[in-house]
């Protein structure tokens, strides 16, 4: 039934093959499908799974399932374009408290914590949404280094009030 579901998110996800994007360049799809497996039994329903590299100190999504435009509005390609992660959270990052919130979170993660939480992103039209979320790192070879991650992602923008 996960082996199903997780074809369902992508095709290649269950193999662990790769596709070409549209700006054809080969983009790696999750190397490992038992732990995107071992992450989609833990959360229950998952609208996404994405991965991402850190490159020059930035995470930087290479692949992300279906859900992922769905939720956020943008496509990875377009995300990257755009500016990357941080132009989901940019009015997390106004304020001085949550920025020293995501500044924990990723000196944790970045210290190989396995990291769970809810954050609220703004989507490509401006509207606001709750997602919860599991991150994994992903290690170098050597398992000295944080290099990536991979992450499974819940909206659960519907048992959330939005701020006034």
């Amino acid at each position: 039934m996960i082996r199903d579901e997780l074809a369902d998110l992508h095709p290649e996800a269950a193999s662990g093959g790769a596709r070409f994007s549209e700006r054809n360049h080969l983009t790696p799809l999750p190397p490992d499908p038992e732990e995107i497996r071992r992450v989609y039994e833990e959360m229950g329903r998952v609208d996404f799974i994405a991965t991402a590299r850190i490159i020059n100190g930035r995470f930087v999504t290479r692949w992300a399932s279906a859900g992922f435009e769905e939720v956020t509005g943008y496509t990875v390609e377009d995300l990257e374009d755009a500016g990357g992660w941080p132009v989901l959270v940019q009015d997390l990052l106004m304020q001085e408290s949550d920025r020293e919130i995501i500044a924990d979170l990723v000196a944790r993660f970045l210290a190989g914590e396995r990291t769970r939480g809810e954050i609220r992103i703004r989507t490509k039209k401006g509207s606001f949404r709750w997602l919860q979320y599991t991150m994994l790192p992903r290690w170098d070879s050597t398992r000295t280094r944080v290099i990536g991650s991979i992450s499974a992602v819940r909206d659960i923008t519907q048992g959330k009030i939005e701020p006034r």
